[in-house]
């Protein structure tokens, strides 16, 4: 899996900005269905600078090559920054697998909900037929 500080650093020396946190995280998946963590290619961040403005950038997994491509947007209201998390993306998926006995995923995200009672961010992933799993990232907990 991607080291996302390192990421978060080269990005923030490219643009002479100090990143606070990761805000969202969104896969590219291969051919836009993946059955497998392997099928992800990489993920569009959208991250905070201490300025409180946003940036999004790609970030390919290991074995791809990284040019950053680093874009200004505004930052959505009520997201709180993820600051760090247990379950990664490959055990998210297995989670998905055995929750949901679907083989196959067209999406997938983490990013703290904006309800402010949740206690942790969550991965949400949407399988073919188009239930969408939550799984806690620091619980492994699904629910849909």
């Amino acid at each position: 899996m991607v080291d996302f500080k390192n990421c978060m650093d080269k990005a923030a020396a490219e643009m002479g900005v100090n990143f606070k946190g990761l805000l969202i995280q969104k896969a590219s998946i291969k051919n836009g269905v993946g059955r497998i963590a392997e099928d992800i290619l990489g993920w569009d961040c959208l991250i905070q600078g201490i300025n409180r403005e946003c940036y999004e950038f790609y970030v390919p997994e290991l074995g791809h090559i990284w040019h950053p491509l680093i874009i200004r947007k505004e930052c959505p209201i009520g997201i709180r920054i993820i600051d760090s998390y247990k379950v990664d993306f490959k055990e998210a998926i297995k989670i998905f697998h055995e929750y949901t006995h679907e083989e196959w995923f067209v999406a997938m995200r983490l990013s703290w909900p904006l309800t402010p009672e949740c206690l942790e961010p969550y991965w949400h992933i949407r399988s073919i037929t188009g239930e969408e799993v939550a799984i806690g990232a620091d619980s492994g907990t699904p629910s849909t």
